[in-house]
Order: structure tokens, then sequence, then C-alpha cells
């Protein structure tokens, strides 16, 4: 799969629009129309961008058969919880690390 290909099934994958896409890699969606066409290519500060919103590497989405790795299945509220994860204090994120693991226990008990 291209680079073109990746970028279109990442973006369908999450069901985003063109716009919305755009938004995450801070282009607009004709920019991001002219990479699922295959007629440019993003720069990778965007590609930067689109992978850190979805927690995946640069990799995935430029290499072939980059988005069919484990693990790339995000919906659209995990990749931004995910992201909301990143921006976290290191001191925070532990902290709901616990929480996690404790709501796990908590769930497997019942």
């Amino acid at each position: 799969m291209s680079t073109a290909e990746n970028i279109k099934k990442l973006r369908e994958m999450h069901g985003l629009s063109q716009a919305e896409l755009g938004k995450i890699a801070g282009v607009s969606d004709k920019a991001v129309s002219t990479w699922e066409s295959g007629k440019k290519m993003p720069r990778m500060g965007a590609l930067q961008r689109i992978a850190d919103y979805f927690g995946i590497q640069k990799s995935n989405i430029i290499e072939d058969n980059g988005l069919e790795c484990p693990g790339n299945d995000l919906d659209k509220a995990d990749a931004a919880f995910l992201a909301d994860y990143k921006e976290l204090t290191e001191e925070n994120k532990a902290t709901l690390r616990a929480m996690a693991q404790l709501m796990r226990h908590n769930q497997a008990e019942k």
C-alpha cells in the first residue's frame, strides 16, 4: 500500500473527513486530497502530527503495508484519549495508569 493509500485508509478507519485530517496535520483539506491522490507527498512535520495523533509511527504511514501492523486499530475516541494522555505530566500519567489498573482489577472481580 502506498503512502497515499495509507493516508486515505487511516482517515477512513477513523471516520474522518479530509478537513478533519487536515486540521490534525495542520494543513488544508485540499492538501490532504493531493496526498490521497498521490499528486504530492506530505511533509515530515505533517506526517509526524498525524502519527502522534493516532499513536503510531511515521513509518506506519509511509511504508508499504505499514497500517497492517497489530495495534493500529484505534478508533477515533481511543486515538483522542491517547493524544490527551501524551499531553499529561509524568505524575498525572502515573495517576491515570494506577486508576486504570484499579478499574481493571474491579472489573475482573465482577
